[in-house]
């Protein structure tokens, strides 16, 4: 693997990886595809905190009003937000750290 750009490759991802300073990248895809990784590594704090206030949310019965509008969530809603959240942090954590991008 060269450490830079190199004429039959265009695409050129600049971001770090664990061992080398630059990773070619063969398609824009696995270009979209890594960056969306390292996206997810920094995020994955942020969706576990959700499922877990939302689903304090739902456990304790508190409805939450929508500011600027006469909606209310319901528990029920918070709990259902909860779950998929939850889904959302197994999967970002599956993909940003258990399962690394594939590398030629």
């Amino acid at each position: 693997m060269k450490a830079g750009p190199s004429s039959e490759n265009r695409y050129y991802c600049a971001v770090p990886s664990r061992n080398e300073t630059h990773i070619e990248l063969p398609s824009v895809f696995e270009r979209v595809f890594h960056l969306a990784v390292v996206r997810q590594r920094d995020q994955h704090d942020a969706i576990w905190a959700n499922s877990g206030v939302l689903f304090y949310l739902y456990l304790t019965g508190v409805s939450v009003p929508i500011l600027g509008t006469n909606f209310v969530e319901t528990p029920e809603v918070s709990g259902f937000r909860s779950a998929i959240h939850f889904i959302l942090f197994l999967l970002s954590v599956y993909f940003g750290f258990i399962k690394s991008p594939s590398r030629n």
